[in-house]
C-alpha cells in the first residue's frame, strides 16, 4: 500500500490482514509482557475488551491483577458516550461488544493510562478505529502520552492519512518491540 487510500479501503485491508496472523496468541501474550513491564504497578488503567481483529489483553488483566482497570461501556449511540467502569460482570452490548458491570467508574482524565482498541496505527501514532468515533471523542482531552497503542510488527505501521479528530497515542506495544512518538508536535 504505497499511496494513502481512504480508511474505509484501510479498514477492509487491514481486517483481512489481523485475520491471518501465525501464531496470534503467542504474540498476544507477548505484548501483554511488554504492557506489564511498562505500565508497573497500582495504577487505574483503562482497557478493552477485544474482538476478533483487536490485540487480546486477558493475559495482561489476569498477570498484573495489582492495577485497577476498566473497561468501556456505551451510555449513548447518539452522542457517542462512553462510561469506564471496573467491571463485577459482563454482558453484550452494541456492536456484539462486551461490556462491563459495575458501580465503579472512572473519567479518562483521572486513568493514569489508557491502552486503546485499534484496527492499526500509522507511523504517526494516529489509530485508525473501526470509524464510529467513540474513542476520539471521549479520550480527545487526555494527553498522548497517556495514550498507549498495541499491534502486532506484522501490520505495523498501517498508511493511512489521519483527520484533525483522530486520537495520537505516545506509544505503540509491538510484540517484538515499543515504539514512542514525538508527542509535542
Amino acid at each position: 500500500m504505497d499511496s494513502k487510500p481512504n480508511k474505509k479501503e484501510v479498514r477492509a485491508w487491514i481486517k483481512r490482514e489481523l485475520l491471518q496472523i501465525q501464531n496470534r496468541k503467542n504474540l498476544e501474550n507477548q505484548v501483554c509482557q511488554r504492557l506489564i513491564n511498562l505500565i508497573g504497578k497500582e495504577k487505574k488503567v483503562i482497557l478493552y475488551k477485544a474482538d476478533k481483529y483487536e490485540v487480546d489483553l486477558e493475559y495482561l488483566v489476569v498477570e498484573s491483577s495489582m492495577n485497577c482497570y476498566y473497561f468501556p461501556k456505551i451510555i449513548s449511540m447518539e452522542d457517542k458516550s462512553l462510561e469506564f467502569i471496573k467491571p463485577q460482570s459482563w454482558e453484550l452490548g452494541p456492536y456484539s461488544i462486551w461490556q462491563p458491570i459495575g458501580n465503579e467508574s472512572i473519567l479518562p482524565k483521572e486513568a493514569d493510562l489508557c491502552i486503546v482498541p485499534a484496527l492499526g496505527f500509522n507511523k504517526k501514532g494516529y489509530r485508525l478505529g473501526r470509524g464510529g468515533g467513540f474513542y476520539d471523542r471521549n479520550l480527545s482531552e487526555v494527553s498522548s502520552d497517556r495514550l498507549i497503542g498495541v499491534s502486532f510488527s506484522d501490520t505495523f505501521p498501517v498508511n493511512f492519512q489521519e483527520d484533525s479528530y483522530d486520537i495520537r497515542v505516545g506509544i505503540v506495544v509491538l510484540e517484538n518491540r515499543l515504539v514512542t512518538f514525538d508527542t509535542s508536535i
